[in-house]
């Protein structure tokens, strides 16, 4: 062998990197397919942007940088860089999970690491959140957070083997993140799991045995502790007053009425039913109060149709057979019922005519009534209480809005005869793959609480929707099992709620029977002739359900409005009839354009303009 090819063998070969863009291939293949999907022809564009990058043989840090490569435009590299930003606010940094890779397979055995390398020290690390750029803090409610949290939690409790098991880390992990450990996002293949990798890799977690036991490194101790008292004086000073998110959805009998932990808090801490306090009963019931009124009056003369006293009933929460069953997501509808039934809530899914969630005051037996010589046990009665929950997950409210199910919903919630209607908006994926545009829904959200009056409530899943329902059944069990109940007719609870709002103080309140209830909110009903009238008032521009129940108190029925049109003496005069009635609780006037509208549908004899 002579000198030269000595030095050939002599030569290190440098490794090639056969993917050095990962991120951005796998992003590109997924639109790739989604437009394949759809028949777009924008796959080949995509497909091409594919060869171009496969040959570049070094990596890219942004989508910008990819503008020089061939087939790469603007869009595409805007694309990316939405989703690498996207991807580095969830998992930390740029680094590629992979998602193939099982977890629970048996580990290799780790390389030993060079004599030359420096060891790191704890109070270098990336606990500290004012250090330097390489230190790692991950983002609130995201997944690396609740897993560090968790284990950190469960290394403080007694029993602690030292390690937890894959199963048992993500449900107890859930609680503390936004995003489902299990179900991947619309659109996405990522769960909050999948950070799991990243803290493995950056040593904050360390991965051993089959089946995979997970632990905290004392690198990944010091770090949960930094986020703990990070988040402990975060909520020191924080005055937020939104009811709290529930830690825990484990509730037994022996439990209180519910968990209250703080947003920003992890422990859990109980308030017992039994011996609370009045302090700790207004706190508990802060939120629900604010959909009362304070006012006080005293109670109607008229006869009630019975009457149910303290200790003959019980509060049951109805869930709408739609919730449990029919089209929509199975798994999401499993997960309610499950969830429920694992807090211990006694709830009956029936037809609900309106509204998805309400709760019901039933009697506790019935005395046998003979009938024709034979005794016959009828079945107990019912009353429906004042709150009601209509649930709308964000894609379903973006649908509501474009095909106009969302305001049909909201007159027949009004005018159902439950005084405290209560929107139950639960999160779905991202705002961006909806149908419209996120302004547009936080618009309708805001405009359905400030102007049609109705409470809010926003939750992240059907997790936490489950965990609100159960907050609020043993709230109505606490408030209502000692009240006098009066059942009546539903105009003449219509007209008490008008002169005086029901509160949790009264001793004495007025429902309405479930029965009564429920046919009265059947959608396809015959309609009378005043009510077919403001549903002909309302298709008309700018004509909101409130000025045409202004317009119904004056002229209940479409002749009667013609007659008084046929009683002015010129055409000026009928634009102008309508024009003072007010509206509203600020009784403001109809106006003229409003009016001038609403007379040319009724008096013009020829064909509209």
């Amino acid at each position: 062998m002579d000198a030269g090819e000595k030095q050939l063998l002599g030569k290190r070969k440098k490794k090639k990197n056969p993917n050095p863009n990962p991120l951005f291939e796998m992003w590109l293949k997924e639109w790739k397919d989604e437009a394949a999907s759809k028949n777009n022809k924008s796959q080949y564009t995509y497909a091409k942007a594919i060869k171009s990058l496969q040959k570049y043989p070094l990596p890219l840090s942004s989508g910008k940088e990819c503008k020089f490569l061939e087939n790469f435009g603007n869009g595409i590299c805007s694309m990316l860089d939405a989703k690498l930003a996207k991807h580095v606010e969830e998992y930390g940094s740029a680094e590629f999970v992979n998602l193939d890779s099982s977890d629970d397979e048996i580990p290799t055995k780790p390389k030993p690491e060079r004599s030359k390398s420096k060891s790191v020290s704890i109070n270098q690390s990336a606990l500290q959140i004012n250090g330097s750029t390489s230190n790692y803090v991950p983002k609130l409610r995201s997944g690396p957070y609740a897993l560090i949290l968790t284990l950190y939690q469960e290394s403080q409790n007694s029993g602690y083997q030292g390690f937890l098991l894959k199963k048992d880390l993500m449900d107890l992990a859930q609680p503390l993140a936004d995003k489902s450990f299990t179900v991947p996002e619309p659109g996405c293949k990522y769960t909050a799991w999948s950070s799991m990798g990243s803290l493995i890799k950056k040593g904050i977690v360390k991965k051993l045995g089959n089946p995979a036991k997970y632990s905290l490194t004392p690198l990944g101790v010091s770090l949960a502790v930094t986020m703990e008292q990070s988040e402990t004086k975060l909520n020191s000073q924080s005055s937020s007053t939104s009811l709290p998110r529930i830690e825990s959805s484990n509730f037994t009998d022996s439990d209180s009425d519910s968990y209250l932990p703080d947003r920003h808090v992890f422990k859990t801490f109980i308030r017992s039913a039994s011996g609370a306090s009045s302090g700790a009963s207004n706190s508990q019931s802060s939120e629900i109060n604010s959909l009362t009124s304070d006012s006080q009056g005293s109670m109607p003369d008229f006869e009630s149709e019975f009457t149910m006293r303290p200790g003959s009933f019980d509060v049951m929460l109805c869930v709408d057979n739609c919730e449990t069953a029919g089209g929509g997501s199975k798994a999401a509808k499993e997960t309610l019922v499950r969830e429920l039934r694992k807090n211990g809530i006694n709830f009956d899914v029936r037809k609900l005519q309106i509204g998805d969630f309400l709760w019901v005051a039933r009697e506790k037996h019935r005395s046998p009534i003979s009938l024709s010589g034979h005794s016959s046990v009828t079945k107990p009665r019912e009353v429906v209480l004042h709150y009601i929950i209509e649930r709308k997950r964000m894609d379903d409210l973006s649908g509501s809005i474009t095909d106009g199910r969302f305001r049909e919903q909201k007159v027949r919630l009004k005018n159902c005869g439950v005084p405290f209607p209560i929107y139950l908006v639960e999160d779905y994926g991202s705002a961006q793959n909806m149908s419209l545009p996120e302004e547009t829904l936080m618009q309708a959200i805001t405009n359905t609480q400030v102007i049609d009056g109705f409470y809010i409530k926003r939750t992240h899943d059907t997790r936490e929707s489950a965990a609100y329902l159960t907050l609020m059944t043993r709230y109505m069990q606490s408030v209502y099992l000692a009240k006098t109940l009066h059942a009546c007719r539903k105009k003449q609870v219509e007209s008490v709620c008008e002169r005086m709002k029901p509160t949790v103080h009264d001793a004495e309140t007025h429902v309405m029977t479930f029965i009564e209830f429920n046919e009265s909110s059947v959608k396809n009903r015959p309609l009378s002739v005043k009510e077919l009238f403001g549903k002909q008032l309302v298709q008309l521009s700018g004509l909101t359900p409130e000025k045409a129940a202004a317009i119904l108190q004056v002229y209940p029925t479409p002749s009667s409005l013609i007659k008084a049109y046929d009683r002015c003496h010129s055409m000026k005069e009928r634009e102008q009839l309508l024009t003072a009635i007010k509206f509203g609780p600020l009784k403001r006037s109809l106006g003229a354009a409003l009016s001038r509208c609403v007379s040319l549908l009724y008096c013009t004899t020829g064909q509209l303009v």
